[in-house]
């Protein structure tokens, strides 16, 4: 599953995704993994994985950028969130 994970990471990763991907047996040990697999085993989320960077995107380039409602949340997950989840949905 970590293969299969984008090439992007949110600035609240520890470690930047094509890293994690090209040495995934090597970190296999570490403890944001470990982290993953208790909380499968435990239907628990970590709560420095509930959070995500929200980054304001305007909607289209011929909208107001001074007003708000122009705009639309983009929400960035880490990578080890969205793996956990990709875990979760995976083991339904």
């Amino acid at each position: 599953m970590v293969q299969t994970l984008p090439d992007k990471q949110c600035s609240s990763d520890s470690l930047p995704t094509r890293l994690l991907k090209a040495n995934v047996d090597i970190l296999t040990w570490h403890r944001s993994l470990a982290t993953c697999s208790a909380g499968l085993q435990h239907g628990v989320v970590p709560s420095r994985m509930k959070s995500a960077y929200i980054t304001p995107i305007l909607k289209k380039a011929d909208m107001d950028s001074l007003d708000a409602k122009s705009y639309r949340p983009i929400a960035n997950l880490s990578v080890l969130s969205k793996l956990l989840n990709d875990l979760f949905l995976s083991s339904l």
